[in-house]
């Protein structure tokens, strides 16, 4: 019998490096996520991640945000070549 207790993860805690919030959003439906578009947003200013030691890390929450931020609403002002 195994004494690890299952703990949910506070979903805004820093806990995925790039590799791994690629991964994530990979199995979670997102299409072409790369590594380099973790870090690109990251250096933008559109991806919030934590500093720990020499790495960048992010959490589900600022990941989520982060898809939130790029949503096109159709119909709106914000569509390419729609009327304001």
């Amino acid at each position: 019998m195994s004494t690890v207790e299952t703990v949910a993860v506070d979903p805004d805690l820093p806990t995925m490096t790039r590799a791994e919030a690629v991964e994530y959003l990979t199995r979670a439906g997102v299409p072409c996520v790369t590594q380099n578009l973790i870090k690109t947003a990251t250096q933008r200013g559109e991806l919030a991640c934590y500093r720990v030691g020499t790495r960048n890390m992010y959490s589900v929450n600022d990941l989520r945000a982060c898809l939130r931020g790029t949503r096109i609403a159709y119909g709106t002002a914000g569509e390419r070549g729609g009327a304001a």
